[in-house]
């Protein structure tokens, strides 16, 4: 027989003796049979804990308390029975329960023969979390009867889709104004739709999202252009706070916010307190929380790519998004990306650094530290190079380079001999400012030549010997004796790395660019990796852990 509404229910017994003797009663835990035969008087008269009728199944299909005294479901409706374990018939109890979240129910019970169902308590909870439950009925009157209590745990949590069907959201589009002295400019980021699988339901839900691919638009007022991708996955573990890290910080961007110079380069020390930790201040009463982890995100434009972060890991307390139950797992997981979409984009965003020329009414050449050239060249036809762009909309030009290197840009403006122009180069500086980003305008104005061009050189400055380290694991989630591959390709160290070596957090190591290793037992396990450069820089970062089963 099955229950409609789906809910946790636990049959109590309660104990009755012939003779009343003035004993202390123990809570025995025992399966559905064992109190069906307690009932039916052929065990001892003594306080029974189990299902003694059908139940809510949790997504193992184990029925809630029946092998033990907890209970995790996504069903906010609970629901316990109290029976009479031998003949109460004649007796009175006060039956009392206390929910764990503030609420408590206390009515009065009349007693009945033996295996006689006698109440049900019901509770409809309102936020997630875990929550003890206890549960006591003190005889008032009648005799032959003893008092009994116990107690169970029920944790509510996000329900977990089904293996095999994604969860679809969307992270909306976001605009970055940046205000020229002539014209206006904007970043702005498309909405991303991403699929998220279920690749864990052990114990609450772990999920991962598709290779996201955030379009990145430079906007000129007169046209968008799309410079480059913002490139990554993200995976989302729901975990109890038992789980969170120790001494888990609450995140801090001041480092990055600052920056005052849109000149100035980060360094690795203006990370440290703006990853690995809780993202959002304001805990909610729940022991849930949802791990966000990226293994960081890449700017790509054709065959252009530059990691832009390294690995980042977020927590959020998840009843802070979810609001009331019943709670819907797609939601939950939509308010929780969106959240840490937009902080990103206000802290972290794909783009770091942008250099602008703009011209009306000239067209543009620039060539930048490398030789390489932006713009429309000497056979008239446009010229680009991978992280740089050139777009000619009416009679404005507009040249870009992502991650400019740092240097002397040398900029041609061509037109017609003895017309104006008014060029404008400028540096943006998006990390740790994404909403008002950094800039650095330097104005030329002036007439075009006789030869029909007119020349000048600009300077992008920076520390191009800052390091960007970009540890990475192919997987977070292992088994035993599976492969795990470890890289640190794509990263910058400057005077070049001497000695990069990996400890694996089994007592063993490995050294090398990227390396491999498989562990041999089940368990938790936390990687770092020491590099040390020419100059004797030594540099330790943590890695996430690795999760390994069976």
């Amino acid at each position: 027989m099955k229950i409609a509404n789906r809910r946790c229910l636990s049959q109590v017994a309660l104990a009755a003796l012939t003779v009343v003797m003035a004993l202390a009663t123990t809570l025995t835990l025992t399966s559905a049979s064992s109190v069906q035969a307690a009932m039916a008087g052929t065990a001892a008269a003594k306080p029974v804990l189990g299902m003694a009728g059908p139940g809510i199944s949790r997504s193992d299909s184990t029925p809630c308390f029946t092998d033990s005294a907890d209970c995790t479901s996504s069903s906010p409706s609970v629901s316990f029975s109290l029976y009479s374990n031998g003949d109460t018939t004649g007796c009175t109890f006060q039956a009392d329960v206390t929910w764990g979240d503030g609420a408590s129910t206390d009515m009065s019970v009349s007693g009945g023969a033996d295996g006689a169902f006698l109440v049900t308590f019901d509770h409809d909870y309102k936020a997630l979390g875990s929550f003890d439950i206890g549960w006591s009925a003190y005889v008032t009157s009648g005799s032959g009867c003893i008092n009994n209590s116990g107690t169970l745990q029920f944790t509510l949590t996000v329900p977990c889709p089904n293996e095999g069907v994604d969860t679809n959201i969307t992270l909306p589009a976001v605009s970055v104004p940046a205000k020229f002295s002539y014209k206006r400019v904007s970043i702005s980021y498309s909405d991303l739709p991403l699929y998220f699988g279920v690749i864990d339901q052990n114990p609450l839900c772990t999920v991962q999202s598709n290779e996201g691919r955030l379009r990145v638009y430079l906007n000129t007022g007169l046209g968008s252009v799309h410079i480059a991708d913002s490139v990554t996955t993200a995976t989302v573990d729901f975990i109890p706070a038992s789980d969170l890290p120790a001494n888990l910080p609450v995140c801090n961007f001041k480092g990055l916010q600052g920056i005052k110079s849109p000149n100035s380069n980060p360094t690795l020390a203006d990370y440290t307190e703006a990853s690995n930790c809780l993202a959002n201040t304001s805990r909610a009463s729940t022991d849930l929380y949802a791990e966000w982890y990226s293994p960081g995100f890449t700017e790509e434009s054709g065959p252009f790519s530059v990691p832009v972060t390294s690995e980042l890991i977020y927590y959020v307390d998840v009843d802070t998004f979810a609001g009331s139950p019943p709670v819907n797992f797609r939601d939950t997981l939509q308010k929780i990306e969106t959240y840490l979409h937009t902080t990103l984009i206000a802290n972290l965003p794909t783009v770091t650094k942008v250099a602008l020329v703009q011209d009306p009414p000239a067209q543009l050449e620039i060539t930048d530290p490398l030789g390489r050239t932006v713009g429309v060249g000497a056979d008239n036809k446009i010229q680009t190079f991978p992280g740089a762009g050139y777009a000619q909309v009416g009679d404005r030009s507009i040249a870009w380079f992502l991650a400019p290197v740092p240097g002397t840009y040398s900029v041609t403006a061509k037109g017609k001999g003895g017309s104006s122009f008014h060029t404008i180069f400028s540096e943006l500086q998006f990390l740790g400012h994404g909403r008002k980003p950094l800039m650095s305008n330097v104005q030329w104005k002036g007439k075009i030549g006789r030869h029909g061009k007119s020349a000048r050189r600009f300077a992008v400055h920076g520390d191009p010997t800052g390091a960007v380290l970009l540890p990475r694991e192919s997987t977070r989630h292992a088994v035993v004796g599976g492969k795990v591959r470890f890289t640190l390709q794509g990263s910058v160290i400057p005077f070049g790395p001497v000695t990069i070596v990996w400890w694996f957090g089994d007592r063993r190591d490995a050294t090398g660019l990227t390396v491999a290793h498989r562990y041999s037992r089940k368990g938790s396990y936390a990687p770092t990796v020491t590099i040390t450069n020419a100059l004797g820089t030594k540099i330790t970062l943590k890695l996430p852990r690795i999760k390994v089963v069976k």
